[in-house]
């Protein structure tokens, strides 16, 4: 086993981490009689993707989204143009029809169709042979924004745990399922929401309303796709640029939250991940806390972690362990008046984050608990664990196009009809994202204004609006808070497609 590293980052919270590289002769376990094809940078569609000897098969995603082009058009352009031309190029797989198939989508996306379930809509034929499947995903904001997507049923606003559009055809013609048959689909998360549930939408007036679908079942979320989790493998998971870039992330996301401050609390949090087989950080917990507020923010830092490059045994990806101590000290903290305000702020940007606590296996109240913590993760005698790799909202459906996984957003502040102020409402497209919540609400013209219903009131966001202006584009983003009087100074610059991508991909940090 090659010497377990040990890293001890200095920031505004001080952070250690280790890790472990060693061979292990484990195979990934097969779950369900279901066979794993694991992805590659080149991985390409085919007919002989799946494994046909197996009752069932797991495809990997055959295609990457849409590149965007950079170059500015000269002629007059307008809004459909700019959604066209962010439009993702779909995922695609050939499945067979007659046979139980699972395909796991770029973005953790996991769909399963059962065999014999596929018939032509027009003619009403049963197929058995091979099906196009096409798959889009939408769960980053700027993905969201820039496909005119938003979170609202009817005037009802909902958290989003994920978007995707599915169809299925046969010989270029559309597919749809039999009368009683159903897909299952699964929406990853890392952190568990309850009251999820499926909506279906449907666009009218240019803007998509989500309505409530009707299921028989709701499955609990399940780890029925998952396989071993490793602690110890030939290539362990790195953070995007390695270590530093790691000390870096952390250097510029974590903040001292106020309260701890006030209390003068210090002290580690030992924080529990695995990286999957795609390189996405889940399962992520804390197996031994110092403070509440702590616990938050190093739960926070975790989870919003970009992806990693995933761990490899016998060059296959695989999920992995990853064990993280996180160290607060207020040591060389000069308490000025923007560090109070910066800290109070982020502490506000963490209210709402529930923190996921994990089993040890070992007492974590035990003062000798980091030797114990360490000396798990660098046992050579350890080779394996069979906790989960990634986490699903798994339900069951009978239909298929735009599905959404929500929840009705549920807020005790009075209601008001935001608006915003704007010379043109013609051609303009205005959204209000929301900072306490993954939400997103398009906004309705009238007179020189876009308005939005049932908006909480003091609610911090982020206004975007963008309009086309001949062969340009203007954007204006603004960070503000709902008010009843509403928001009357949005500036406008113009800015290329490449700028505008840019500028949204920004606002993925929000939540």
């Amino acid at each position: 086993m090659d010497k377990c590293t040990k890293i001890f980052l200095i920031l505004i919270a001080t952070v250690t981490f280790s890790c472990n590289n060693q061979t292990s002769d484990k195979k990934v376990n097969v779950m369900d009689d279901t066979t794993t094809v694991y992805p590659t940078e080149n991985d390409v569609p085919n007919e002989n993707a799946q494994n046909s000897g197996q009752s069932n098969s797991v495809l990997e995603p055959s295609s990457a989204m849409a590149n965007v082009s950079t170059t500015q058009t000269e002629e007059k352009i307008s809004v459909s143009d700019i959604y066209k031309h962010f439009d993702k190029v779909p995922q695609t797989y050939l499945i067979p029809a007659n046979k139980d198939t699972t395909i796991v989508c770029k973005e953790g996306t996991s769909i399963k169709f059962f065999a014999n379930s596929f018939i032509v809509e027009n003619t009403g034929i049963e197929l058995t042979d091979k099906i196009k499947i096409s798959v889009k995903e939408y769960y980053k904001l700027s993905d969201i924004i820039l496909a005119n997507l938003s979170t609202t049923s009817s005037k009802d606003i909902l958290e989003t745990g994920g978007m995707i559009y599915i169809s299925a055809t046969y010989n270029n013609e559309k597919c749809i399922l039999k009368k009683g048959k159903e897909i299952e689909i699964g929406f990853p998360y890392s952190q568990k929401k309850d009251n999820m549930q499926l909506f279906s939408g449907q666009w009218m007036d240019s803007k998509i309303d989500w309505k409530p679908i009707e299921t028989k079942t709701q499955i609990k979320p399940s780890t029925q796709l998952t396989q071993s989790t490793f602690i110890i493998v030939e290539e362990m998971p790195t953070f995007p640029g390695g270590e530093k870039e790691l000390a870096s992330y952390l250097s510029q996301n974590a903040k001292y939250p106020f309260s701890a401050i006030d209390k003068k609390v210090e002290g580690t949090v030992y924080v529990s991940f695995v990286i999957d087989e795609f390189g996405n950080v889940t399962n992520v917990s804390i197996i031994r806390g110092a403070n509440p507020v702590l616990d938050k923010v190093a739960y926070y830092l975790v989870t919003k972690m970009p992806k990693w490059k995933s761990g490899k045994q016998r060059n296959n990806p695989v999920p992995v362990q990853y064990n993280l101590p996180i160290k607060f000290s207020l040591k060389g903290i000069n308490l000025t008046e923007k560090t109070i305000s910066d800290a109070k702020e982020f502490e506000e940007k963490i209210k709402n984050v529930t923190v996921v606590y994990g089993n040890t296996g070992f007492n974590t109240n035990d003062k000798n608990f980091k030797e114990e913590f360490e000396k798990n993760t660098s046992d050579s005698t350890i080779k394996s664990t069979d906790i989960s790799g990634i986490n699903r909202y798994l339900f069951s459906t009978s239909q298929l196009g735009w599905i959404n996984c929500d929840r009705f957003y549920k807020d005790a502040r009075p209601k008001i009809e935001y608006f915003v102020q704007t010379s043109e409402t013609e051609e303009t497209f205005i959204k209000v994202i929301f900072h306490s919540v993954k939400s997103i609400m398009s906004g309705y013209p009238s007179s020189e204004r876009y308005s939005f219903a049932n908006v909480p009131l003091g609610e911090k966001v982020t206004i975007v609006a963008f309009r086309p202006k001949n062969a340009k584009v203007l954007l204006a983003v603004k960070e503000t808070t709902t008010k009843r009087t509403g928001e009357t100074d949005l500036t406008f610059e113009p800015v290329t497609m490449t700028r505008l991508k840019m500028e949204m991909e920004k606002l993925n940090s929000i939540n």
